[in-house]
């Protein structure tokens, strides 16, 4: 009886670990407007099978939500946000201002985001997340 219980929860442990979130985030594009505007498509990816947070996390505010984050020295943004269709140009803002957008993984998931941004230079895209780590691109604005 013992013997089953240890392994029933090694299997439940190694079966958890296997499927803990591993996010991505990629710079799928940098076009230049005009000027010294530029739009900036990210993507963030998770394939596995559990999410950053978990929904009664998000519903109570339990901790902070996953951030993505862009500046730089020479680069302003000046507006951002998720895309609603990933081959379209809406995207939908959030309160925490242009340069940032909050984000949830779901599981086995991918999200595109954008930002317009004015300026030349480095632009820095950070991703933040307490289960999904700590992801920085650098891309240049030429």
């Amino acid at each position: 009886m013992i013997k089953d219980l240890v392994h029933r929860n090694a299997m439940a442990v190694l079966f958890t670990a296997k499927n803990v979130p591993e996010v991505s985030l990629d710079v799928i594009e940098v076009k230049a407007l005009g000027g010294s505007l530029y739009r900036v498509r990210t993507r963030l990816s998770n394939p596995k099978a559990m999410p950053t947070m978990s929904y009664l996390a998000q519903k109570i505010n339990l901790y902070p939500k996953d951030m993505l984050r862009a500046g730089g020295a020479g680069a302003k943004v000046v507006a951002g946000g998720l895309l609603v269709d990933p081959t379209a140009t809406r995207s939908s803002t959030r309160n925490t201002g242009p340069s940032s957008s909050s984000w949830s993984s779901r599981a086995s998931a991918r999200s595109n985001t954008s930002f317009l941004v004015e300026g030349k230079g480095e632009l820095t895209v950070r991703y933040e997340s307490r289960h999904g780590g700590k992801l920085t691109k650098t891309v240049k604005l030429e």
